[in-house]
């Protein structure tokens, strides 16, 4: 239950997953018995050194690295963060949302003011966002709902679960 704590508290959104790429990197670094290797998509592969070639390569874990996020663009001004929304979440649940954003070891809390859509098979989806932040964000760091603002309509079963367990490890 701590892995998948600690595994579910890294910052991700589409296309920002260095974080999980990081904490993957790390995880099979301390375990000898893990092998990590990444096909030509990018893929991370967890496989198990088994004492006998015959059993051949276990998988351990088979996941997304990513979840409904922002990703930083600019800075607007001192306060105010421009930055795109990916994930395909109804508007609704964008505006007004309680975020973080993870730049170089900081944690920057903020909140969604404004948000802008495209239509998609009639459900109006966020795509870019206005976010009042409590200090300065770097272009390309990602960001996350809280845990406690996570719609559960469009969340995971697995943040499902980590919400329910509770978000901080």
């Amino acid at each position: 239950m701590k892995i998948l704590k600690e595994l579910c508290s890294v910052p991700t959104a589409p296309f920002a997953e260095q974080y999980v790429v990081q904490y993957v990197e790390r995880f099979v670094a301390r375990r000898p018995r893990l092998k990590l290797a990444r096909d030509r998509f990018g893929n991370l592969l967890i496989e198990s050194k088994t004492p006998s070639s015959k059993a051949g390569p276990r998988w351990l874990f088979a996941a997304h690295m990513d979840h409904p996020g922002f990703v930083a663009s600019r800075m607007i001004d001192h306060r105010t963060l421009d930055a795109a929304f990916r994930g395909w979440v109804a508007i609704d649940y964008v505006k007004n949302a309680k975020v973080r954003f993870f730049d170089s070891g900081r944690e920057i809390p903020g909140t969604v003011t404004e948000a802008s859509a495209d239509d998609y098979d009639r459900l109006t989806v966020a795509n870019r966002v206005k976010v009042r932040v409590s200090g300065p964000v770097s272009a390309g760091s990602p960001g996350m709902f809280g845990a406690e603002v996570i719609p559960q309509a469009t969340a995971t079963p697995l943040e499902k679960l980590v919400a329910f367990l509770g978000r901080r490890p």
